[in-house]
């Protein structure tokens, strides 16, 4: 991993890290304020030679070297309890002297004869007079006993200020230790967590399998699912774009005409992607068939033919109705849909039939581009039924909730099936790496600041399409040979005989907005 991966983790769990600093900081907050404050009375005494004649210089220095020697001992004096007891009865207070022994620190100043004492209390008042009643018991004790010269060298003061808790310093301590908590759970979780989070995730975990498109988090309820239409200039609509061309590359060495669109687990946005990308190939001049695959959940009514509910697909493989009977126009030029028509107990069957091996090659003939829509492959085995009957499978994920384990699980049960993965389509990406792609195509005529919206294919949307080669062999299973059309915008009419396609002819329902257009194909047909 990089330097920007770490950092990625790092962002996008940033509220972990901010809530365990909080928690921390604040916790370690409460903690300081709760606690009695402690008071500390500083005093220094100076310990020096016992009082010796004037002429007698050599004792002078013996007993000069022998304090500096033993300097250590004197503080340890200080802090013994027959001198504490003797402060606790000259103060009158409640401790005992083990407690107030406890209470007393000392420390020697490095090469001088000089200790310092501190007596620690709850009261700023009590800790002044410990120490000052403890360093004047010590000098009049040494003096006496053991004629050792001591003096108060600055007496102690009552402090003003509490030594703990250090409630700032506290407070800080807990928010560093919060800060590297959160880290280190950020990275903890990230390596529990297997979900996919970006389109780098996705080019790193399915490798080799391209990321095919990453469309970012868009309108996907069912108002504005079809944002080919409502929103063709949005970063959605160019998302979709981006996969029609990766898809049409794959033309190039080898067709692709029957294209299945499927998810590991339900709700990762893959009807949504299916609709959208047959709607994206009809606009760029095929013909296309959108088949509804899933047999478990329809929902391709809702989008493409304001909630029609008839004959569909089942009932075209048992014998009810034929294939351009259930077949239904939208109010998208060059696209048709099959719809899934009646639920069947046994989809898994139906979708693995000969029956249906016969309507997808009747349907060859009836459009460029078949896009099958199937149910997640995990939970099901309907996408696998079908997929060797296909020249691909493009695997839709979701930022954020698809389990990349279980992805992986669908692909290399589709490898084993030998079943071609065109690759990998990224759904609810929050922030696109490469949001700067998006283009909006509307632009403002000179002078009156009227904006025409106009929708056009790409440089690469037209090599792909001009330069497609005819049907031969697909990936996993053997097409039917068929006439090879000048060119690939060329139809082909029920009977199999290739017909030139003709420019659309304008008619009353272009000015119509897409739902009204919806509306009105949904009542004809």
């Amino acid at each position: 991993m990089e330097l920007r991966d770490y950092l990625q983790i790092l962002w996008g769990r940033r509220w972990l890290i901010l809530l365990c600093t909080a928690v921390v900081a604040g916790a370690a907050l409460a903690f300081s304020l709760r606690m009695t404050p402690i008071y500390e009375g500083e005093a220094v005494v100076f310990v020096g030679p016992r009082q010796l004649e004037r002429d007698d210089a050599a004792g002078a220095l013996q007993e000069l070297n022998f304090s500096q020697q033993y300097i250590a001992s004197y503080a340890e004096i200080l802090k013994s309890r027959p001198l504490a007891q003797s402060v606790v009865e000259d103060v009158n207070t409640n401790l005992s002297a083990k407690e107030l022994a406890d209470r007393i620190t000392t420390r020697v100043v490095p090469d001088t004869r000089l200790v310092e004492v501190s007596v620690e209390s709850t009261s700023s008042t009590l800790a002044a007079q410990y120490a000052n009643a403890l360093v004047e018991t010590f000098v009049e004790d040494q003096e006496k006993n053991f004629g050792v010269s001591a003096s108060i060298l600055e007496p102690a003061l009552e402090p003003t200020e509490p030594v703990r808790p250090r409630t700032t310093v506290n407070s800080l301590i807990g928010g560093v230790l919060g800060i590297m908590l959160g880290v280190g759970l950020a990275f903890l979780l990230d390596q529990l967590d297997t979900t996919v989070k970006s389109k780098e995730d996705v080019a790193r975990i399915f490798a080799p399998y391209p990321v095919l498109a990453a469309i970012p988090w868009g309108p996907f309820g069912k108002d504005r699912s079809l944002f080919i239409e409502d929103s063709p200039n949005s970063p959605q609509a160019e998302s979709i774009r981006m996969l029609r061309t990766n898809i049409q590359f794959y033309s190039v060495d080898a067709p692709v005409n029957r294209v299945l669109v499927t998810s590991t687990f339900p709700a990762e946005g893959k009807s949504t992607l299916a609709a959208n990308l047959a709607a994206g190939l009809a606009a760029a001049g095929s013909k296309v068939m959108l088949v509804e695959a899933d047999l478990r959940r329809p929902v391709m009514g809702d989008y493409l033919l304001d909630s029609f509910q008839g004959a569909g697909l089942t009932d075209v493989i048992t014998g009810q109705v034929t294939l351009a009977q259930a077949l239904r126009p939208t109010a998208i030029p060059n696209l048709s849909v099959l719809t899934a028509g009646k639920i069947p107990p046994n989809p898994s069957e139906l979708l693995g039939s000969a029956r249906m091996a016969d309507l997808l090659d009747q349907a060859d003939t009836m459009a460029d581009i078949l896009v099958l829509d199937t149910p997640p492959a995990l939970p099901v085995t309907d996408a696998a039924a079908l997929g060797p009957q296909t020249d691909g499978v493009v695997l839709v994920v979701r930022a954020g909730e698809t389990d990349w384990v279980k992805a992986k699980e669908v692909i290399q049960n589709f490898e084993r099936l030998e079943v071609r993965v065109l690759g990998i389509a990224v759904n609810f990406i929050e922030r696109p790496s490469d949001s700067s792609y998006y283009y909006n195509y509307s632009y403002t005529t000179k002078g009156k600041g009227k904006k025409i919206k106009k929708e056009t294919t790409t440089d690469l949307d037209e090599y792909v399409i001009s330069n497609a080669p005819a049907p031969t062999t697909s990936y996993g299973r053997e097409r039917p040979s068929e006439p090879t059309s000048a060119h690939p915008m060329t139809h082909r009419t029920p009977s199999g005989a290739p017909t030139e396609a003709q420019p659309e002819q304008p008619t009353s329902d272009e000015n119509l907005s897409f739902k009204e257009r919806l509306r009105r194909t949904s009542h004809r047909g």
